[in-house]
Formats: C-alpha cells, structure tokens, sequence
C-alpha cells in the first residue's frame, strides 16, 4: 500500500533547557501533500521527567522511588494534557472539528465503563504509562536503570510514553483523510496543571513535570483520488456546580448529531488538591432520583424518572460509547471506594440534534451536607463528526 511513517515535531518547538511543562501548548501542524492520513493512527510521543525540588529543567531532582507521587494509573500519560483541539486549517473544509475539554476525565471515563484492573498488562498499555494498579502510577514516572553498550555503570533513563489520543481521527470509520480535498490539520494539545496530572502525600509545589523530545506521529498512504465519508466519534463536555441537594441542568450542545450522554462527578474542594486524584469518577452520596429530558427524533418530548440507583447506573456505563456491560470496572466495590460512579443515558439509538433544542439533567440527592460539601458535575455528550 505504500505506506509511509511520518514523524511531526511541534511547529511551536520551544524544547529548549526546559521544554513543555503546565499551562504549555503544543501546536502540530499535520501537512502530507498527494497523501491520505490512515484512521486511527495518530500518536503523541515524549520523555516525561517529574521533578521534585521545582525545576522544571532536566538537571532538577528526579522523584525518587519513595517519593509518595501518582499518575492516574487508569489513563496514564493521558492525564498531562488537559485539552486537545483539533481543526482543518485552509482548504475547503477549514473548521474546528472538536475541542475536548476536560480530556483526562473523559480517559478515565471509558476506561471505567470497558476495561478492569488486568486488562492493563500489556504492551500498549504499558506505552501509555498505564498499569492494572494504583503502585504503577508511581513506579511508571520513575527513572528507570538503562544498559548502555560499552558502559559499566548503568544509565539512569526518564520515562518516555507513546499514547493513541481519544481525538476524532483516531476513532474514525469509512475513508481515510484526504490532504488535497480536505486541508491541512492542526492538532493542539493543553498541558494540564501538575496539580490535576499527578497526586500523592509527597506532593507540594516544588513538584514539576516536563515534556521532552515531544512528537506526533502518524501513517499515510497514497491519496486516490477518491473523497469517500469519514465518519468520527467525539464529545462535548458541559460543567455545573451542585450547591443544593437539587441540580437541574439545562444544555445546548453545538452539535446536530449526539448519540448519548454520560454523567460523573467531583469534590468541588477536591479539584485543586495536591493529595487526592482530581480525576476520580466520585460518588454523588444518596442520591434520590434522576431524570433526563429531551426532544426524540420525532419531536417527541421524552422524559426519564430513575429512583433505583443500580439501574442509573447500569445506564451509566451503557451511555459510553465502547462500553462493556459485563466487562468494566464500575463495579459495587470500586463505587463504595468513590472511583467509578457514572449516570447517563442513551437516546433509545437515536442520535439527536441538540443544537437547537435544550437537553435537561435533574438529579436529587438526600445529603443534607451538599451545601457545604458541593459537586462538580461534568456532562459528556457523545457526538457523531462526518466529513
């Protein structure tokens, strides 16, 4: 097929002494002229180096093996950026595709609804920094003993990781991408603040990450000439605060093609913490009831009353897209340690257009401390892209 491996580096290169690090954005700009970008393909490659005396730089003092640091083990890597954008720059298509805010949460998502502990014993997960349990989070970010030929000491070497981002073209169906009839494509990624990419009791603010050696990388072939569909999956992510033991959400998504939508939450006093993992898919405390509205593809108004929290919950993990309902971990145990909680639902195989209509999520707990103890509330709808 001819196929060609291309290697990208960042068009905003500014790895110097430093690096990529928090706040940082990484800009590729993805260009194969005559050529056609292969469907789930895209990779982000780099060094990561996590230090603890707050230098950013590769001289600074590497966490060392009993330092009380975490990645989220679940989504590994995933978890240092925090947004990823993806648009057609020029050419006749030129538009942003998707912006996926609040990434890492949405790894930890399907992760939760379609994978368990073992399943991370592998090659590819082990690329990602992934691990069945929560030590590997810590030992993953490590320097690790390398030999090196002709060298009697053994090298201490940063970790490197190559992950699959959960971005539209890496889950695509039908044609290949088109350079020539499509344009150019610019791929940006946020970094996520070290506070909400790692956690642990050793945590403080003298402790810093960078991205070394940073690129994306991808696999084309030759463009036939041919400008068949493309059809991608990707979300759109609403956020609210629950400050009362009622929360009534009212959303517009600016997509015409939604599929479902799944629902966590999080401490809002949790979400700037040094100890705790920001990431976690937390518990909503008795809840009372659930309900979902909307506008089916026939105009009809359509409303769902859920008071048994086993069954929002089984929809929960059936609301995303990937899910396994006898292979997942949103399991009775995992859910009591506050880790794998998620509502949701799907629109009775219906994808929706939701640009035009509001879409309604009602919740009711019966914790009285809610006012004090408030939760942040993340709305992932799943939405179909075609191109």
């Amino acid at each position: 097929m001819d196929l060609i491996y291309h290697e990208i580096k960042p068009s905003n290169d500014i790895q110097g002494v430093n690096g990529f690090t928090e706040y940082n954005t990484i800009d590729f700009n993805v260009i194969a002229p005559g050529r056609k970008m292969l469907g789930k393909t895209v990779k982000i490659a780099a060094q990561l180096i996590v230090n603890t005396n707050g230098v950013s730089a590769p001289t600074g003092t590497r966490k060392a093996p009993g330092d009380n640091i975490y990645l989220d083990h679940k989504i590994g890597a995933h978890a240092v950026f925090s947004s990823i954008q993806c648009e057609i720059s020029g050419g006749p298509k030129a538009q942003v595709l998707e912006n996926l805010q609040e990434y890492p949460r949405y790894c930890s998502l399907l992760h939760t609804a379609s994978r368990k502990e073992l399943d991370a014993c592998s090659v590819i997960s082990s690329a990602e920094l992934k691990g069945s349990f929560e030590a590997n989070g810590s030992i993953n970010i490590e320097q690790q003993k390398t030999n090196v030929a002709n060298a009697s000491v053994a090298a201490d070497e940063d970790p490197s990781f190559c992950i699959t981002p959960k971005i539209c073209f890496n889950q695509s169906m039908g044609d290949s991408y088109s350079f020539s009839k499509n344009g150019n494509i610019k791929i940006s990624c946020n970094l996520a603040r070290t506070v909400n990419a790692f956690y642990g009791q050793d945590m403080s603010s003298q402790v810093t990450y960078s991205l070394q050696n940073v690129r994306l990388l991808f696999t084309s072939i030759p463009d036939d000439g041919k400008e068949g569909k493309m059809m991608m999956s990707s979300y759109v992510m609403v956020k609210s605060t629950m400050v009362s033991s009622q929360v009534n959400v009212q959303a517009r998504v600016p997509s015409r093609a939604v599929k479902s939508v799944s629902i966590v939450f999080l401490r809002q006093k949790q979400e700037s913490s040094l100890v705790q993992n920001t990431n976690e898919l937390q518990s909503l405390p008795q809840l009372d009831e659930v309900s979902y509205s909307f506008q089916d593809t026939l105009t009809n108004y359509v409303t769902y009353n859920i008071t048994d929290l086993n069954d929002a919950l089984i929809r929960g993990v059936e609301s995303v897209p990937g899910n396994r309902p006898l292979h997942n971990s949103s399991q009775p145990e995992l859910r009591a340690a506050n880790r794998s909680y998620i509502l949701g639902t799907d629109f009775d195989n219906q994808i929706l257009d939701l640009s035009a209509q509001k879409f309604g999520f009602l919740c009711k707990s019966k914790f009285s401390g809610i006012s004090t103890d408030q939760r942040l509330v993340y709305l992932f709808f799943h939405t179909e892209l075609m191109l």
